[in-house]
């Protein structure tokens, strides 16, 4: 027989082990799994990062079967950039923890691989730290899955207040780095991924002369948190424009509402 039938491609195996060990992760004690609003969210920086999950090989032969894998229920294909507006205390940073972590352990893509910028160094390395910390739970009582997996033990190399690096289940060495929150402070980032925490209160001059410029670079990716800001606030703006966009069913940025203000009270001001 055509042994080939019963062979799963590499994207596929890459794929569902990332799913598994992410949503291992959600289960950890201090996090609501069962939270749907957030598992939507993960499911589509799944959806976003697949490239970096994958690697870039299977990505171009199997996207349109991985897209599949990840959710039969809406069609996230045209995912790039996600802007996500939650209430406090809706698990934004634990979203934002638990992709970083995964990401971490199975991404296969090596060198500078997430920066983490916030409104301050310290807001930035809590999520780093938080990431770190699901990291090292998931060691200590998930570690057989890679052996079920057939997939070598990550394990940390560097581990300081700012960065860490992790060799990866693919043997690839990823560095996550916490960052400052001023321009002059970060020029020379070159991560592929960037996760930016309260996006919507960063000062004008961080987003408009150093973040939104990274996105010049192609296939780098940049996943925004943030409660809402008020109209004053610099990003307002620009979360309006992005609301404008997906209307019109442009997709550069995907608009993620979780607050407790529907679109048609938003429409109405």
């Amino acid at each position: 027989e055509d042994e080939s039938v019963y062979t799963v491609s590499e994207g596929v195996q890459r794929l569902l082990a990332f799913k598994k060990v992410l949503f291992l992760m959600a289960s950890a004690p201090w996090t609501s799994h069962d939270y749907k609003p957030n598992m939507r969210v993960l499911d589509m920086m799944v959806a976003s990062h697949l490239k970096f999950i994958v690697g870039e090989k299977a990505y171009n032969e199997e996207k349109s079967t991985l897209y599949t894998l990840i959710t039969d229920e809406e069609d996230f294909s045209k995912l790039q950039n996600i802007l996500v507006i939650t209430n406090r205390q809706n698990g934004k940073t634990t979203m934002q923890s638990i992709m970083i972590a995964a990401l971490s352990i199975m991404s296969p893509t090596g060198g500078d691989l997430i920066c983490v910028y916030s409104l301050s160094l310290h807001r930035a390395q809590e999520i780093t730290t938080s990431a770190k910390g699901y990291i090292i739970w998931f060691m200590d009582e998930h570690i057989s899955i890679f052996k079920q997996m057939g997939l070598p033990i990550p394990r940390i190399l560097t581990n300081n207040i700012t960065t860490y690096k992790v060799v990866s289940a693919y043997k690839n060495t990823n560095l996550i780095k916490a960052c400052p929150s001023t321009v002059e402070a970060n020029r020379g980032d070159r991560p592929h991924i960037i996760f930016y925490d309260e996006f919507g209160f960063a000062k004008g001059k961080m987003v408009t002369e150093f973040t939104l410029p990274l996105l010049q670079q192609r296939d780098r990716l940049m996943s925004c948190f943030t409660t809402p800001p008020p109209p004053t606030e610099h990003c307002h703006g620009f979360i309006e424009k992005i609301r404008a966009q997906n209307k019109t069913g442009v997709y550069f940025f995907t608009l993620v509402n979780h607050t407790l203000v529907c679109d048609k009270c938003i429409d109405a001001d």
